[in-house]
């Protein structure tokens, strides 16, 4: 990835400093953005550039650079809460499917004009997120996932071709866009 920007949203937290730290690894030059002001630390650790932003502002930011340039790409990260209901936290269910429906649309929007926009949606991870819920999870029969398989699944949405896609990322699962159903088409056997 030489010669190539990537702005890291969340760049701060568990899964966004990981995937910062493999884009550095690939050669990129990395934007580190978040509201946490700690990934001024993981852009120090990078020879990165620290930001205050977030998936909205960041995708706002980056569009019309990307655009100039006529390619690139743009991974959000959602969540499994953004493709699937869960009860126990509606707001944060609710910002995830903002952002997988945002990732969907767009990557249609911008397809046709070089521009890949994908979202990663992995279930429990070894991140600071759930610090402290490890032995519950596990009883509740949630597997956790090493942060590093969810950086592998990034890997393998920017080294593909798709756009508009949601990857899930489960334990002992291989990472893959999620299959959503088509919306119902209007009934042709209505009475007039």
């Amino acid at each position: 990835m030489t010669d190539q920007v990537a702005l890291v949203t969340g760049g701060a937290g568990g899964f966004g400093s990981a995937v910062a730290r493999r884009l550095h690894e690939r050669a990129a030059a990395v934007v580190v953005a978040d509201i946490d002001p700690a990934g001024e630390a993981v852009a120090d650790e990078i020879d990165g550039l620290f930001v205050l932003d977030g998936v909205v502002f960041g995708v706002v930011a980056a569009l019309p650079a990307l655009l100039a340039r006529g390619a690139g790409q743009i991974v959000a990260t959602a969540s499994l809460a953004g493709l699937v209901a869960v009860p126990n936290d509606p707001l944060y269910v609710a910002n995830k499917h903002a952002v997988v429906g945002l990732v969907r649309s767009l990557g249609l929007a911008y397809g046709g004009q070089g521009l890949r926009i994908n979202a990663l949606c992995p279930g429990f991870a070894d991140t600071p997120l759930i610090a402290g819920a490890h032995d519950l999870l596990r009883e509740a029969g949630f597997p956790i996932i090493p942060v590093a398989d969810v950086v592998t699944a990034f890997e393998a949405i920017i080294d593909g071709d798709g756009t508009g896609e949601c990857w899930f990322v489960q334990a002992g699962r291989r990472s893959e866009p999620f299959a959503f159903r088509r919306v119902p088409g209007p009934r042709v056997d209505q009475p007039s």
